[in-house]
């Protein structure tokens, strides 16, 4: 039996619904106001890139401590985006390494643009069906 608890994300003060498959506009949203409030949102849209390592040997602890900064901070910007997510939507974040990369993957999963839009538009009205309970039109709307 389905909880509210297991429906939504209490990520400190924030409540918001997991991301499932028909709710990613509402969802991006709230978790952009997040990342923002947390000071995050530069991590998802790449406007602070990962220092890159220094050659210099004056300049190396420098740039090691804000390499070391700003994984903290991506891995900060990452837990917001996991622990908003439905069980079933962790598919699409697999193999990303950064912030950044989550974002995009699910991006590309869910913002119909391009063939992978086309393609995930056509499977996901494919794969619809109504239940033996759901109103006929209600479904249809749904179509």
């Amino acid at each position: 039996m389905s909880t509210s608890a297991d429906n939504t994300s209490n990520s400190n003060a924030y409540r918001i619904p997991l991301l499932k498959e028909d709710n990613w506009l509402p969802w991006k949203r709230r978790i952009e106001a997040i990342l923002n409030d947390k000071g995050l949102q530069e991590y998802v849209t790449r406007k602070t890139p990962k220092p890159q390592p220094s050659n210099d040997p004056a300049n190396r602890a420098a740039r090691e401590a804000e390499i070391s900064a700003w994984g903290e901070k991506d891995l900060k910007a990452q837990n917001v985006i996991v622990l908003s997510l439905g069980d079933s939507q962790m598919v699409h974040i697999a193999g990303a390494e950064t912030a950044r990369a989550m974002w995009e993957q699910l991006r590309t999963v869910k913002e119909q643009r391009g063939q992978h839009g086309i393609l995930a538009l056509c499977r996901h009205f494919y794969r619809m069906q109504a239940k033996e309970e759901d109103n006929i039109s209600s479904h249809i709307t749904q179509l």
